[in-house]
């Protein structure tokens, strides 16, 4: 009995450890001062500048001619057969960016010579105008623009030479070059 009674107590005993170690301790954290239910989380993106080019530039750009002996008696007025135009594409980026296009002549050379008292004649008395602007070979300013891509509306070229101006016959040249510029920075962030 002794024995029956020494195994009822160990069994007694464990059950109570292994009870003792089922236990749940009920959890004593206080959530009632956890009010953010909200957060945020912030997005960003760079973007850096683009180009600012020109493009489809007209190339050429004849004029009829005349006879020397007309250009010396009534000058000469005419239009080319090409107008000028061009396409300014501007993704500087740049905030309240203004681009402005410049046109400036070249000197007048004679094809296949090297003889200059025609040319000289032609750079002192002919006039190359550009819509309603008269060239310069400082150039002058023919349009503007801002951001984005733009074609410049067609513009005459007109040339008028003054009477009482001797030439010698042959092909002439002048060559007149835009010039794209915007203040932007292309280098900004």
């Amino acid at each position: 009995m002794k024995r029956v009674l020494s195994i009822a107590l160990v069994s007694a005993v464990a059950a109570g450890i292994f009870g003792a170690s089922n236990m749940v301790n009920a959890d004593t954290t206080d959530t009632s001062t956890n009010t953010d239910t909200t957060a945020n989380t912030r997005g960003s993106v760079m973007f850096t500048p683009g180009t600012l080019s020109l493009s489809n530039v007209t190339t050429d750009a004849k004029f009829a001619g005349a006879s020397v002996q007309d250009v010396y008696t009534k000058g000469l007025t005419q239009t080319a057969d090409n107008q000028m135009t061009a396409t300014v594409s501007d993704f500087l980026g740049a905030e309240n960016s203004a681009w402005t296009i410049t046109i400036a002549k070249g000197a007048w050379a004679k094809t296949g010579s090297d003889e200059t008292s025609s040319t000289t004649a032609l750079d002192s008395s002919a006039t190359l105008t550009v819509g309603s602007k008269a060239l310069t070979t400082d150039g002058v300013k023919v349009t503007e623009g801002t951001e984005g891509t733009k074609t410049i509306d067609p513009m005459d070229l007109k040339l008028d030479i003054a009477n009482n101006t001797l030439l010698t016959t042959g092909t002439y040249t002048n060559t007149l070059t835009w010039t794209l510029a915007d203040p932007a920075d292309p280098n900004q962030q």
